[in-house]
């Protein structure tokens, strides 16, 4: 897999994916690389590391303004881990088993055993909901806190936030260099800048 910040939506069938973070300085990406990503717990679909997988969703005022100016693209791994919300990219990655209720029970117990018991949500419905391509995230975390169920992380369509939209990744818990993710690039790249002209670095000097 070669870097293309050109190239949209990167999700492979080996699994893995390009995505693109904001962070508000230089030390914050040392951090991410020295020790682990620690997220907050103000975050509106629970507490993790949020990326998107389209550069270009990077680029709105309201996620400069949200996240900051300094910009990193990096390739996830173990994406058969993750319960994917669009059903295009489910298809990709989990093959047969890309219906959303085939997830949610090779990945959780304990939600799976929340929507049995659940009177507002079925599997039925949840099934239609992905199949009509519907927003289904802020369904799930505020019926049964997404974040709680013992699942890896969450690919969706969806506010990111406070007026953006795009195409997200969200792995719950921390995130660390080489075993969750690998850097690939970083750039200062504020989100009213042209994309074809945002200067990225190969590497992050460890030293």
């Amino acid at each position: 897999m070669r870097f293309n910040c050109f190239s949209d939506k990167q999700i492979y069938q080996n699994k893995t994916a390009v995505v693109y973070h904001r962070t508000r300085s230089l030390s914050n990406i040392e951090g991410i690389i020295r020790t682990r990503f620690i997220p907050s717990r103000s975050n509106v679909y629970g507490s993790g590391f949020y990326a998107t997988y389209s550069i270009k969703d990077q680029f709105s005022p309201e996620m400069g303004e949200s996240f900051g100016s300094y910009l990193i693209a990096c390739k996830i791994k173990n994406l058969n881990r993750y319960l994917i919300l669009n059903m295009d990219e489910a298809k990709i990655i989990h093959g047969a088993n890309w219906k959303l209720s085939s997830q949610i029970k090779m990945f959780s117990k304990s939600l799976t055993e929340k929507i049995r018991n659940s009177k507002k949500v079925t599997f039925q419905k949840l099934d239609r909901l992905h199949q009509n391509k519907k927003n289904i995230i802020y369904l799930l975390h505020r019926e049964f806190n997404l974040d709680q169920q013992g699942i890896h992380g969450v690919i969706f369509h969806g506010e990111i936030a406070c007026g953006a939209f795009g195409s997200c990744l969200l792995k719950y818990g921390s995130i660390k260099e080489g075993e969750d993710f690998v850097l690939l690039r970083y750039a200062f790249a504020p989100s009213d800048q042209d994309i074809k002209k945002v200067k990225w670095f190969n590497s992050y000097s460890k030293s």
